[in-house]
């Protein structure tokens, strides 16, 4: 499920990079998330949900539009200066939580913050994971009877702890490139 802050992050992040139209936003979201779910769990999303977003985040002053002259009247948008700022403030800030969606980072962290910036972030990214990897490991131990008698945490805690263990992986590989 795509959280409605990861929503907005990536169609801000989408419009940072060339005009679109709601439409275009729509089949380019769609795409991106294909890469990330299984054909079981796919993700989708409505094309009503895009133009909600959009909407609001016009109202908010985020972005505007311009009307094409075409046979359809197609509304273009794009990113304004205020959408920008709000954009790199929010990718800074979740990009430091224990979650962040890939399309976020797809979308908005990987073109938007320079890369000095981004460097420290991912460090700080680093750190926050690993200081969660110690909580689990001080909760395993603290609560060891539940881990070793309950399948389903025991479970649940593993899964945690190898994807975080991969997302650190995945971002030494991104602070190489």
């Amino acid at each position: 499920m795509l959280d409605k802050i990861a929503f907005e992050t990536s169609i801000l992040g989408f419009l940072s990079h060339r005009p679109l139209s709601g439409y275009q936003l729509y089949k380019e979201i769609e795409e991106i998330m294909g890469r990330f779910s299984d054909k079981k769990n796919k993700i989708r999303i409505s094309k009503s949900s895009v133009y909600n977003i959009l909407n609001k985040m016009h109202e908010q002053k985020f972005i505007q539009f311009r009307e094409k002259k075409d046979s359809r009247n197609t509304k273009e948008f794009f990113i304004t200066a205020k959408g920008k700022k709000y954009l790199e403030k929010t990718i800074e800030t979740r990009v430091t939580m224990p979650v962040f969606d890939p399309l976020e980072y797809i979308c908005g962290f990987s073109s938007i913050i320079e890369s000095d910036k981004r460097k420290k972030l991912l460090d700080k990214r680093i750190s926050v994971y690993n200081d969660y990897l110690k909580i689990l490991e001080y909760k395993k131990e603290k609560y060891k009877e539940i881990f070793t008698n309950d399948k389903y945490t025991k479970f649940i805690i593993s899964r945690a702890e190898k994807i975080i263990k991969s997302d650190i992986k995945e971002i030494k590989k991104l602070q190489d490139d």
